[in-house]
Parts: C-alpha cells; structure tokens; sequence
C-alpha cells in the first residue's frame, strides 16, 4: 500500500474511533476505585450538609462606651471612685473630773496634813506627815493595799519641799496613782516669792500637763515661808 493510501486508512480509523462514545477519565478513576465515585458519596460530599448559622451576638459581647475592649499592648485599669473622706470628731480637752473633799485622800507632807487632816502631825504610817520627802511619800503609796486608789480623788503634796526638786520621783508618784485606779489627781504647789523654791511650780506645772493632772498651782505662804491658810484652798477639807 502507497504512503498516501496508508494516511487516508488511519484518518478513516481515527474518524470512526471520534464517532464512539467519548471517554471520560474520571470514569476511568472510578472504575479503578471498584466504582467509588466520590462526587455523589454522602460521606464527603458536604452539598446536603445543613449549613450552621451564625452565633447572634449577644448584649454582654457588644463593646458600650463603659465596656471598650483594651488596645493590644496596653492593660486599661479602671478608675476607682473616690472615697468620701470622715475627718474624725475635734479633741475636746476633758474637764476635770468633780472633786469630792469629804471622799478624797490626801497624801504627802505637812501640807497635806493641813489640807485634809487637820494640821495633824502624823506618822511613818500615815497617810500625810510633817517633813516627808518625796522618796518616802511614793514608798507610802507603793505600799498602800490594791483598790486603796480605785476611784478615789487624791491630793497629794509630794514631798520636794522636804527633800529637794526630785521631780522624777514626782513622776513617779503620779503614774502609780494612775495606774492603780486614781479618779483624779491633784498636784499641790509650792510657796511664791520664796527664792528658796525658785523654779518649783513650773517644773511641778509642766509634770501634770505631761501627765494630765490637775495642778493647784502656786500660793502665797505665811510668815513661816512655807505654809499657807489652807481654808483658802478650792480642796480644803475641814474635819467635823
């Protein structure tokens, strides 16, 4: 057979094999899968799936102008309300307490003894005595019963006319008062214009300011110098 006969023979078979039933390659695919056509299989085909709808957004996940979401890279702390300030109630300075002569104690020295017990001259053992000093006035009073002080107004004369400015020991004699339940205290003073005792109502001052007593303050003595009309006293007790 020529060339040219040879070409019209497979243009004929070429034109006859284009007439056939077209070929499809994915039949082939399916074919080779045992006839597993993956496009009309539920599992994987998602086109009959009910599609999920949308969360709706709900009130407490819309941003407000009180609530904004915080900037990547910065933590918005919210601004506390301001406390209302409560200023605390002024100090008042307490009145001294009302003094009760007829159920007060006076202890100390001579001036004691004119203010509550007479003038009397008194003992080691007493509550008040002439020339006691300050040293023994607060072993008498360290050795005096518990309760002899609770609630009780003392006057007491603490003895530095005696035995010199010991004014730590007046202290002293103060605090133990306090701390056994004195109601009050009450400080005597010293004689004015005694050059002898220059100095004594100041420092005696200054003592029951520090410790919150109350101080007689000063007096004009008699001729001794020393003693003074005690029946001018606001703490005077006469005795019946």
């Amino acid at each position: 057979m020529s060339k040219q006969s040879q070409a019209k023979s497979k243009a004929q078979a070429f034109q006859s094999y284009g007439e056939a039933q077209p070929y499809d390659i994915r039949d082939r695919d399916v074919n080779a899968r045992g006839g597993f056509d993956p496009r009309y299989d539920k599992r994987t085909n998602k086109s009959n799936e009910t599609p999920t709808p949308a969360s709706t957004p709900t009130p407490d996940s819309i941003p407000t102008f009180d609530n904004k979401a915080p900037k990547p890279g910065k933590v918005e702390t919210p601004l506390a309300k301001p406390e209302a300030s409560i200023q605390a109630p002024p100090v008042m300075d307490a009145e001294p307490p009302e003094f009760n002569p007829s159920n007060a104690l006076y202890y100390g020295d001579s001036l004691a003894t004119g203010l509550g017990h007479g003038g009397a001259r008194g003992n080691n053992d007493s509550d008040a005595m002439w020339g006691r000093g300050a040293a023994d006035t607060l072993a008498l009073l360290n050795n005096r019963p518990d309760g002899t002080f609770r609630g009780r107004d003392v006057v007491l004369s603490s003895g530095v006319l005696n035995s010199g400015a010991d004014w730590d020991t007046v202290r002293s004699q103060v605090r133990l008062l306090q701390n056994r339940g004195a109601n009050s205290v009450r400080l005597v003073g010293a004689p004015l214009n005694n050059d002898r005792f220059g100095g004594y109502n100041q420092n005696l001052s200054s003592i029951s300011d520090e410790l919150g007593i109350n101080f007689l303050g000063g007096y004009t003595p008699g001729s001794d110098g020393v003693h003074f009309d005690y029946t001018s006293s606001p703490v005077y007790r006469p005795l019946n």
